[in-house]
């Protein structure tokens, strides 16, 4: 069987990494929406505020009428009538997106086929991080306690990127955040998870351990 016949190489802006990796609320304020906390307004009808599903990094609103749970190139192609391409490309040049090459190879059957090859770092980005600084500019910053910041901190920082998942016991937790007092860690892990950094799951052991799910 012959190889595929190389047809056009373009270099393009990565849009696994715009879906994945860019935070809803940023690409919302870029485009004019009202953003507040996990809320930012409906795109389709202003008078609705939707919600920011954290974890996938998707807004829905329950009131405008649509069935569809919005990503970042959704938000974009709705708020602004744009198609796939223009919106890829508004985003791209309001953000540092990363590029791929891609590739149009046609077969013995004349069937063409799109690859996309070459990240410049290496590595395909599979989910949201989140980072301090980010987690600073946002919204929801304000509305967390002091202990509540001193713990998300801790967690972006100690929860190993590979797995996701930190063990640890109370009394450690409470040496890391700087706090004596169980009941405002107990608070504290309740705020990181209605903004959706953290799942808990706690361990059936003698040393108190829980473990942390990004």
């Amino acid at each position: 069987m012959s190889e595929p016949q190389k047809v056009a190489e373009f270099v393009v802006p990565d849009a696994d990494y715009i879906r994945l990796e860019l935070p809803m609320s940023e690409v919302a304020e870029k485009l004019g929406l009202d953003v507040r906390d996990r809320r930012v307004r409906c795109p389709r009808d202003r008078s609705h505020w939707a919600k920011i599903w954290l974890k996938k990094n998707k807004v829905k609103c329950f009131k405008c009428g649509s069935r569809a749970c919005w990503g970042t190139i959704d938000l974009v192609m709705v708020t602004l009538r744009a198609d796939v391409n223009q919106a890829i490309q508004w985003i791209a040049a309001r953000f540092a997106v990363p590029k791929r090459r891609r590739r149009i190879t046609r077969n013995l059957w004349g069937t063409t086929r799109n690859l996309y090859v070459d990240y410049p770092d290496g590595k395909r980005p599979r989910r949201l991080e989140i980072s301090l600084d980010a987690l600073r500019r946002s919204p929801v910053w304000a509305s967390l306690t002091p202990t509540t910041r001193r713990l998300a901190a801790f967690l972006i920082q100690a929860v190993p990127r590979e797995s996701l998942i930190l063990s640890i016991t109370y009394r450690e937790l409470q040496r890391k955040v700087q706090t004596a007092n169980r009941g405002t860690l107990k608070i504290a892990f309740a705020q990181l998870r209605e903004i959706g950094l953290i799942e808990t799951q706690r361990e059936a052991s003698g040393n108190d351990g829980f473990g942390f799910y990004a």
